[in-house]
């Protein structure tokens, strides 16, 4: 039973602030001056995913660790942990699908 949503983390990015709530990993997107853009919403433990891609050599992504003190907590990534991370991700995968 996920934990009520509360504010996890702010990162922002070109005019647009996300705002990331604990539990479902939902993401509301406001603009600067205050408007609702949309919520985004991911499964928990699913590979943590884009939200934007500027600038380009950064990338801000949602950590689904759902346990401990960081889970929800929006970071920012350079394409070579995303790689990383991914890898490891499709690793544990795999051996979770093993008979």
């Amino acid at each position: 039973c996920p934990v009520p949503a509360s504010v996890g983390g702010i990162a922002e990015c070109d005019n647009l602030l996300f705002v990331v709530s604990i539990g479902y990993a939902k993401i509301h997107m406001i603009t600067k001056d205050g408007m609702d853009v949309g919520t985004l919403v991911s499964d928990e433990g699913k590979l943590p995913f884009h939200i934007c891609t500027q600038p380009l050599e950064k990338t801000l992504i949602v950590s689904h660790n759902f346990t401990g003190s960081d889970r929800n907590i929006i970071r920012v990534y350079n394409l070579e942990e995303i790689l990383y991370e991914q890898e490891k991700f499709e690793k544990d995968d795999e051996e979770i699908e093993l008979p």
